[in-house]
Protein backbone atom coordinates (compact mmCIF):
# COMPACT_ATOMS: atom_id res chain seq x y z
CA UNK A 1 0.00 0.00 0.00
CA UNK A 2 1.27 3.44 -0.97
CA UNK A 3 1.56 5.53 2.18
CA UNK A 4 2.44 8.74 0.31
CA UNK A 5 -1.20 10.03 -0.09
CA UNK A 6 -1.86 9.26 3.57
CA UNK A 7 1.21 11.24 4.61
CA UNK A 8 0.17 14.17 2.41
CA UNK A 9 -3.36 14.21 3.84
CA UNK A 10 -1.89 13.99 7.31
CA UNK A 11 0.37 16.98 6.69
CA UNK A 12 -2.51 19.00 5.24
CA UNK A 13 -4.63 18.14 8.26
CA UNK A 14 -1.85 19.21 10.61
CA UNK A 15 -1.43 22.47 8.70
CA UNK A 16 -5.12 23.26 8.99
CA UNK A 17 -5.11 22.32 12.67
CA UNK A 18 -2.10 24.57 13.27
CA UNK A 19 -3.82 27.42 11.44
CA UNK A 20 -7.01 27.04 13.47
CA UNK A 21 -5.08 26.89 16.75
CA UNK A 22 -3.06 29.96 15.73
CA UNK A 23 -6.20 31.90 14.87
CA UNK A 24 -7.86 30.92 18.15
CA UNK A 25 -4.75 31.97 20.06
CA UNK A 26 -4.56 35.24 18.15
CA UNK A 27 -8.23 35.85 18.91
CA UNK A 28 -7.66 35.37 22.64
CA UNK A 29 -4.59 37.61 22.65
CA UNK A 30 -6.45 40.30 20.70
CA UNK A 31 -9.17 40.22 23.35
CA UNK A 32 -6.63 41.32 25.96
CA UNK A 33 -5.86 44.48 23.99
CA UNK A 34 -9.40 45.57 23.17
CA UNK A 35 -10.24 49.02 24.47
CA UNK A 36 -13.58 49.86 25.98
CA UNK A 37 -15.57 52.15 23.68
CA UNK A 38 -16.27 55.37 25.56
CA UNK A 39 -17.61 57.34 22.60
CA UNK A 40 -21.20 58.37 22.24
CA UNK A 41 -23.05 60.36 19.61
CA UNK A 42 -26.50 61.67 20.53
CA UNK A 43 -29.15 63.13 18.23
CA UNK A 44 -31.76 65.53 19.56
CA UNK A 45 -34.20 67.93 17.95
CA UNK A 46 -33.04 71.54 18.02
CA UNK A 47 -35.87 72.30 20.44
CA UNK A 48 -34.34 69.92 22.95
CA UNK A 49 -37.25 67.46 22.97
CA UNK A 50 -35.29 64.60 21.43
CA UNK A 51 -36.46 61.72 19.27
CA UNK A 52 -36.28 63.42 15.88
CA UNK A 53 -34.38 61.23 13.43
CA UNK A 54 -31.85 62.50 10.95
CA UNK A 55 -32.15 59.62 8.47
CA UNK A 56 -34.79 57.68 6.59
CA UNK A 57 -34.42 54.25 4.99
CA UNK A 58 -34.26 54.16 1.19
CA UNK A 59 -34.54 51.13 -1.08
CA UNK A 60 -31.86 52.39 -3.49
CA UNK A 61 -29.52 54.60 -1.47
CA UNK A 62 -29.76 52.54 1.72
CA UNK A 63 -30.62 55.65 3.73
CA UNK A 64 -31.09 59.36 3.16
CA UNK A 65 -31.58 62.56 5.09
CA UNK A 66 -35.04 63.28 6.47
CA UNK A 67 -36.57 66.33 4.77
CA UNK A 68 -37.26 69.18 7.17
CA UNK A 69 -35.28 67.72 10.07
CA UNK A 70 -33.47 70.08 12.45
CA UNK A 71 -31.23 68.02 14.68
CA UNK A 72 -28.69 68.88 17.35
CA UNK A 73 -25.80 66.40 17.32
CA UNK A 74 -23.36 65.97 20.18
CA UNK A 75 -20.28 63.72 20.04
CA UNK A 76 -18.54 62.92 23.31
CA UNK A 77 -15.51 60.66 23.71
CA UNK A 78 -13.65 59.86 26.92
CA UNK A 79 -16.02 62.27 28.71
CA UNK A 80 -14.91 65.11 26.40
CA UNK A 81 -17.12 66.91 23.88
CA UNK A 82 -15.76 66.60 20.34
CA UNK A 83 -18.45 68.73 18.76
CA UNK A 84 -21.91 70.11 19.39
CA UNK A 85 -23.66 71.24 16.21
CA UNK A 86 -27.08 71.73 14.63
CA UNK A 87 -27.91 70.12 11.28
CA UNK A 88 -30.78 71.55 9.22
CA UNK A 89 -32.18 69.52 6.33
CA UNK A 90 -34.15 71.24 3.57
CA UNK A 91 -37.42 70.10 1.99
CA UNK A 92 -35.53 68.05 -0.61
CA UNK A 93 -33.57 66.04 1.96
CA UNK A 94 -30.28 67.93 1.62
CA UNK A 95 -28.12 69.73 4.16
CA UNK A 96 -29.40 73.28 4.27
CA UNK A 97 -26.89 75.86 3.03
CA UNK A 98 -27.72 79.37 4.32
CA UNK A 99 -25.97 81.01 1.35
CA UNK A 100 -28.63 79.49 -0.90
CA UNK A 101 -31.21 81.87 0.60
CA UNK A 102 -29.24 85.02 -0.25
CA UNK A 103 -30.29 86.11 -3.72
CA UNK A 104 -29.47 82.76 -5.38
CA UNK A 105 -26.93 82.94 -8.18
CA UNK A 106 -28.06 82.05 -11.67
CA UNK A 107 -25.65 79.09 -11.72
CA UNK A 108 -25.36 76.04 -9.44
CA UNK A 109 -22.41 74.30 -7.85
CA UNK A 110 -23.35 70.84 -6.64
CA UNK A 111 -21.30 69.15 -3.91
CA UNK A 112 -21.36 65.37 -3.55
CA UNK A 113 -19.60 63.10 -1.10
CA UNK A 114 -19.72 61.86 2.47
CA UNK A 115 -19.52 63.46 5.92
CA UNK A 116 -16.66 65.67 4.70
CA UNK A 117 -19.05 67.23 2.20
CA UNK A 118 -22.08 67.16 4.50
CA UNK A 119 -20.14 68.84 7.28
CA UNK A 120 -20.11 66.36 10.17
CA UNK A 121 -19.64 68.21 13.45
CA UNK A 122 -20.12 71.76 12.13
CA UNK A 123 -23.11 74.06 11.83
CA UNK A 124 -24.95 74.90 8.60
CA UNK A 125 -22.89 78.04 8.06
CA UNK A 126 -19.54 76.27 8.53
CA UNK A 127 -19.63 73.65 5.77
CA UNK A 128 -17.61 73.49 2.57
CA UNK A 129 -20.63 74.30 0.32
CA UNK A 130 -21.50 77.30 2.52
CA UNK A 131 -18.04 78.85 2.28
CA UNK A 132 -17.84 78.11 -1.45
CA UNK A 133 -21.19 79.82 -1.95
CA UNK A 134 -19.95 82.89 -0.12
CA UNK A 135 -16.91 83.04 -2.40
CA UNK A 136 -18.70 82.30 -5.70
CA UNK A 137 -21.39 84.97 -5.86
CA UNK A 138 -22.76 83.82 -9.22
CA UNK A 139 -23.26 80.25 -8.02
CA UNK A 140 -25.81 78.78 -5.65
CA UNK A 141 -24.25 75.95 -3.60
CA UNK A 142 -26.21 72.73 -3.12
CA UNK A 143 -25.02 70.16 -0.57
CA UNK A 144 -25.79 66.57 -1.60
CA UNK A 145 -23.29 65.07 0.85
CA UNK A 146 -24.50 62.47 3.34
CA UNK A 147 -22.46 60.90 6.12
CA UNK A 148 -21.18 57.46 5.14
CA UNK A 149 -21.93 57.77 1.41
CA UNK A 150 -19.64 56.49 -1.33
CA UNK A 151 -19.43 57.12 -5.09
CA UNK A 152 -22.21 54.60 -5.74
CA UNK A 153 -24.72 56.85 -3.99
CA UNK A 154 -23.64 59.85 -6.07
CA UNK A 155 -24.42 57.82 -9.20
CA UNK A 156 -27.83 56.77 -7.87
CA UNK A 157 -28.66 60.32 -6.77
CA UNK A 158 -27.92 61.62 -10.25
CA UNK A 159 -29.71 58.77 -12.05
CA UNK A 160 -32.87 58.77 -9.95
CA UNK A 161 -33.70 62.47 -9.73
CA UNK A 162 -32.18 62.83 -6.29
CA UNK A 163 -31.11 66.27 -7.48
CA UNK A 164 -34.56 67.86 -7.53
CA UNK A 165 -34.76 71.47 -6.47
CA UNK A 166 -31.19 72.36 -7.30
CA UNK A 167 -32.37 75.41 -9.22
CA UNK A 168 -33.33 75.93 -12.84
CA UNK A 169 -31.35 77.42 -15.68
CA UNK A 170 -27.79 78.66 -15.70
CA UNK A 171 -24.60 76.65 -15.63
CA UNK A 172 -23.88 73.71 -13.36
CA UNK A 173 -20.62 72.59 -11.77
CA UNK A 174 -20.24 69.34 -9.83
CA UNK A 175 -17.63 68.79 -7.11
CA UNK A 176 -17.11 65.28 -5.76
CA UNK A 177 -14.98 65.49 -2.61
CA UNK A 178 -13.06 62.21 -2.59
CA UNK A 179 -11.20 60.67 0.33
CA UNK A 180 -9.32 57.38 0.33
CA UNK A 181 -11.93 55.63 2.47
CA UNK A 182 -14.47 55.91 -0.35
CA UNK A 183 -12.93 52.93 -2.11
CA UNK A 184 -13.62 50.84 1.01
CA UNK A 185 -17.27 51.81 0.64
CA UNK A 186 -17.38 51.11 -3.07
CA UNK A 187 -16.03 47.56 -2.63
CA UNK A 188 -17.67 46.81 0.74
CA UNK A 189 -14.64 46.08 2.92
CA UNK A 190 -14.93 44.37 6.32
CA UNK A 191 -14.86 47.67 8.22
CA UNK A 192 -17.75 48.96 6.14
CA UNK A 193 -19.82 45.80 6.39
CA UNK A 194 -19.35 45.52 10.17
CA UNK A 195 -20.39 49.11 10.73
CA UNK A 196 -23.15 50.64 8.58
CA UNK A 197 -22.69 49.23 5.09
CA UNK A 198 -24.04 45.68 5.14
CA UNK A 199 -27.59 46.54 4.07
CA UNK A 200 -27.16 50.32 3.90
CA UNK A 201 -24.77 50.71 0.98
CA UNK A 202 -25.53 49.94 -2.68
CA UNK A 203 -23.43 47.17 -4.20
CA UNK A 204 -22.08 47.32 -7.76
CA UNK A 205 -19.99 44.86 -9.73
CA UNK A 206 -17.79 45.31 -12.78
CA UNK A 207 -18.13 42.78 -15.61
CA UNK A 208 -15.12 41.45 -17.56
CA UNK A 209 -16.20 43.84 -20.33
CA UNK A 210 -15.98 46.77 -17.93
CA UNK A 211 -19.73 47.33 -17.52
CA UNK A 212 -21.37 48.26 -14.23
CA UNK A 213 -24.16 46.17 -12.78
CA UNK A 214 -26.27 47.11 -9.76
CA UNK A 215 -26.62 44.23 -7.24
CA UNK A 216 -28.81 45.77 -4.57
CA UNK A 217 -27.04 46.10 -1.21
CA UNK A 218 -24.00 44.16 -0.03
CA UNK A 219 -26.12 41.81 2.07
CA UNK A 220 -28.08 40.42 -0.89
CA UNK A 221 -25.68 41.34 -3.69
CA UNK A 222 -22.64 39.64 -2.20
CA UNK A 223 -24.00 37.45 0.61
CA UNK A 224 -21.15 34.99 1.25
CA UNK A 225 -18.29 37.47 1.68
CA UNK A 226 -20.51 39.84 3.67
CA UNK A 227 -21.42 36.97 6.02
CA UNK A 228 -17.72 36.12 6.48
CA UNK A 229 -16.92 39.74 7.32
CA UNK A 230 -19.79 39.93 9.82
CA UNK A 231 -18.68 36.73 11.54
CA UNK A 232 -15.06 37.84 11.70
CA UNK A 233 -16.12 41.23 13.02
CA UNK A 234 -17.68 39.54 16.06
CA UNK A 235 -14.41 37.88 17.09
CA UNK A 236 -11.83 39.53 19.33
CA UNK A 237 -9.38 39.55 16.45
CA UNK A 238 -11.84 41.24 14.12
CA UNK A 239 -12.79 43.81 16.75
CA UNK A 240 -9.12 44.53 17.40
CA UNK A 241 -8.52 45.12 13.68
CA UNK A 242 -11.49 47.48 13.55
CA UNK A 243 -10.31 49.43 16.59
CA UNK A 244 -6.88 49.85 15.01
CA UNK A 245 -8.44 51.10 11.75
CA UNK A 246 -7.15 48.01 9.95
CA UNK A 247 -9.35 46.64 7.21
CA UNK A 248 -9.82 43.59 5.03
CA UNK A 249 -8.82 43.48 2.24
CA UNK A 250 -5.51 44.94 3.37
CA UNK A 251 -4.92 46.26 -0.17
CA UNK A 252 -7.09 46.75 -3.24
CA UNK A 253 -6.72 45.23 -6.67
CA UNK A 254 -6.66 47.05 -10.00
CA UNK A 255 -10.14 45.70 -10.68
CA UNK A 256 -11.44 47.29 -7.50
CA UNK A 257 -9.90 50.63 -8.42
CA UNK A 258 -11.40 50.23 -11.89
CA UNK A 259 -14.82 49.72 -10.28
CA UNK A 260 -14.36 52.86 -8.21
CA UNK A 261 -13.33 54.92 -11.26
CA UNK A 262 -16.23 53.49 -13.31
CA UNK A 263 -18.74 54.65 -10.70
CA UNK A 264 -17.32 58.16 -10.97
CA UNK A 265 -17.19 58.05 -14.76
CA UNK A 266 -20.82 56.94 -15.03
CA UNK A 267 -21.77 59.76 -12.64
CA UNK A 268 -19.97 62.21 -14.89
CA UNK A 269 -21.89 60.94 -17.94
CA UNK A 270 -25.27 61.22 -16.19
CA UNK A 271 -24.37 64.72 -14.98
CA UNK A 272 -23.59 65.75 -18.55
CA UNK A 273 -26.84 64.26 -19.85
CA UNK A 274 -28.89 66.18 -17.30
CA UNK A 275 -27.05 69.50 -17.23
CA UNK A 276 -25.17 69.60 -20.55
CA UNK A 277 -22.06 70.51 -18.60
CA UNK A 278 -18.63 68.93 -18.51
CA UNK A 279 -17.67 70.88 -15.38
CA UNK A 280 -17.41 67.69 -13.33
CA UNK A 281 -14.44 67.61 -10.95
CA UNK A 282 -13.11 65.09 -8.45
CA UNK A 283 -11.32 66.82 -5.59
CA UNK A 284 -8.68 64.51 -4.11
CA UNK A 285 -8.59 65.50 -0.46
CA UNK A 286 -5.71 64.30 1.75
CA UNK A 287 -6.75 61.54 4.12
CA UNK A 288 -5.28 58.69 6.13
CA UNK A 289 -6.15 56.29 3.30
CA UNK A 290 -4.24 57.05 0.12
CA UNK A 291 -5.86 57.80 -3.24
CA UNK A 292 -2.55 57.57 -5.14
CA UNK A 293 -3.43 54.38 -7.00
CA UNK A 294 -6.76 55.84 -8.08
CA UNK A 295 -5.17 58.65 -10.12
CA UNK A 296 -4.10 56.53 -13.17
CA UNK A 297 -7.66 55.20 -13.45
CA UNK A 298 -9.09 58.73 -13.38
CA UNK A 299 -6.58 59.78 -16.03
CA UNK A 300 -7.40 56.79 -18.23
CA UNK A 301 -11.11 57.63 -18.08
CA UNK A 302 -10.46 61.31 -18.80
CA UNK A 303 -12.01 62.41 -15.50
CA UNK A 304 -10.94 65.88 -14.43
CA UNK A 305 -9.57 66.09 -10.91
CA UNK A 306 -8.17 68.76 -8.60
CA UNK A 307 -5.27 67.32 -6.66
CA UNK A 308 -4.76 68.35 -3.03
CA UNK A 309 -3.07 65.14 -1.88
CA UNK A 310 0.12 66.95 -0.91
CA UNK A 311 -1.68 69.43 1.36
CA UNK A 312 -0.95 67.41 4.47
CA UNK A 313 -1.67 70.41 6.70
CA UNK A 314 -5.31 69.30 6.54
CA UNK A 315 -4.30 66.26 8.60
CA UNK A 316 -2.94 68.33 11.51
CA UNK A 317 -4.72 69.42 14.68
CA UNK A 318 -5.06 72.91 13.25
CA UNK A 319 -7.63 71.65 10.75
CA UNK A 320 -8.97 68.43 12.28
CA UNK A 321 -11.42 67.74 15.05
CA UNK A 322 -10.62 64.85 17.38
CA UNK A 323 -12.90 62.53 15.40
CA UNK A 324 -10.72 63.20 12.31
CA UNK A 325 -13.32 65.29 10.48
CA UNK A 326 -12.34 68.73 9.15
CA UNK A 327 -13.13 71.73 11.33
CA UNK A 328 -14.61 75.04 10.10
CA UNK A 329 -11.15 76.50 9.43
CA UNK A 330 -10.38 73.53 7.15
CA UNK A 331 -13.61 73.95 5.20
CA UNK A 332 -13.00 77.68 4.74
CA UNK A 333 -9.45 77.07 3.50
CA UNK A 334 -10.57 74.24 1.21
CA UNK A 335 -13.38 76.36 -0.24
CA UNK A 336 -10.89 79.12 -1.07
CA UNK A 337 -8.61 76.60 -2.80
CA UNK A 338 -11.40 75.01 -4.83
CA UNK A 339 -13.00 78.29 -5.92
CA UNK A 340 -9.59 79.70 -6.83
CA UNK A 341 -8.72 76.64 -8.91
CA UNK A 342 -12.11 76.68 -10.62
CA UNK A 343 -11.50 80.25 -11.69
CA UNK A 344 -8.10 79.26 -13.11
CA UNK A 345 -9.62 76.28 -14.97
CA UNK A 346 -12.29 78.49 -16.52
CA UNK A 347 -9.67 80.98 -17.64
CA UNK A 348 -7.81 78.32 -19.68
Amino acid sequence: MNKRPIEIFGLVGLAWAALIVSLLAADQVAGLFLKKDTGRITYKSAGGQGGQELYLGDSLLGYKLKPGAVVRVNDTRDNSTIYDAVYSIDEYGRRFTPAAKKQPGKNSILFFGCSFTFGEGVNDDQTLPYYAGEMLKDYTPVNFGVCGYGPQQMLLQLENDGISGRGKGGKAVLIYLCIGHHINRAVGSMRIICNWGNDNLPCYALSPAGELSYKGNFLNGRPFLSAVYLRLGKTHLGQYLLQKNLDIPFWFTDKQYALFAKLIDESRKVFYEKFKSDDFYVVLFPSRESTDRLVPFLQKAGIKYIDYRTHREFLTDEYLMKDHHPNPAAYKKLAAMITGDLEKLKAK
